[in-house]
């Protein structure tokens, strides 16, 4: 009986750590399109503010081949789009309008990055209280040093700010 205990106790640390890594490596792969969203924003945003245009519009069209429903990345498109006609028209009248292009994209890039970064962080916290979840069970069962250890990890992956930290302060 001691020895099926020994066994079921090594299965469930063995099943502990698979969860935590699977939760891990896909809040890993998720975090990998957010950072190709913010990447390719970046890249856009520095070409345009550069002058390169064609290269800010390129970047901009492989946003949205990731979210062609985005009217944010839509709307900078649509500024630099505009900034393009202007350059080859070359005409004074445009300025005014290029102008305010300009602030109308200024305004959705900013919002573009804050929606990415909220995504970013509600994806940690999911994973965070999924580990929760885990280190719960692992509680219930006796194996408390585990479950601390399962805790600890879910605080280490959660960045303190104002939006993680009643999270945080809920896993201590």
């Amino acid at each position: 009986m001691k020895n099926l205990k020994s066994h079921f106790s090594k299965f469930a640390v063995y099943a502990a750590v698979a969860m935590i890594s699977i939760v891990s490596t896909s809040s890993s792969l998720g975090q990998s399109e957010i950072d190709t969203k913010i990447r390719l924003m970046s890249e856009a945003l520095q070409a345009r503010d550069s002058g390169d245009l064609e290269k800010a519009r390129e970047r901009l069209n492989q946003l949205l081949e990731i979210t062609p429903a985005d009217r944010s990345v839509q709307s900078i498109l649509k500024s630099v789009d505009s900034m393009i006609a202007d350059k080859n028209s070359a005409g004074g009248s445009n300025a005014a309008s290029a102008a305010a292009d300009r602030r109308a994209a200024l305004q959705s890039e900013a919002e573009y990055l804050a929606r990415l970064e909220a995504e970013r962080i509600e994806k940690s916290m999911v994973s965070a209280r999924e580990i929760r979840e885990i280190a719960l069970r692992q509680s219930k069962r006796g194996d408390f040093p585990l479950a601390l250890k399962t805790i600890d990890s879910a605080i280490r992956m959660l960045e303190p700010n104002p939006l993680t930290q009643t999270l945080i302060d809920e896993l201590k």
